[in-house]
């Protein structure tokens, strides 16, 4: 994925946002994901759809142990980060679309306590 920032953009992003993103846990709203990871037309049943999705995350996982601690991933607006903090946006990326989905789906959201 190519960054979508400027040098000095990424800069501010990584001193300002993204440290009150994983205090808060919240990402704000109106953020945009870069147009190569929106979804497109759903064409997987949701068993099938989840079952994909767990499967990449535990591929992303095994990668992401087999490299150093000091290994660092780049996001496209926040540029290089180092595992931990990826590790951390992550998560609060997932908790950000299970509350889109709660909130689509009544409350019924797969896999939500």
């Amino acid at each position: 994925m190519s960054l979508r920032t400027k040098w000095w953009q990424r800069v501010l992003l990584r001193s300002v946002l993204l440290p009150r993103i994983l205090r808060t846990g919240r990402i704000p709203p109106g953020a945009v994901a870069p147009r190569e990871l929106r979804p497109g037309p759903i064409s997987l049943e949701q068993a099938a759809q989840l079952e994909e999705l767990r499967s990449e995350a535990v591929r992303f996982d095994a990668e992401l142990g087999s490299r150093p601690a000091s290994a660092r991933l780049t996001h496209p607006y926040f540029g290089r980060l180092d595992a931990a903090r990826v590790l951390r946006f992550c998560a609060v990326h997932t908790d950000h679309h299970a509350r889109q989905l709660e909130r689509y789906s009544g409350g019924a959201a797969a896999g939500r306590s």
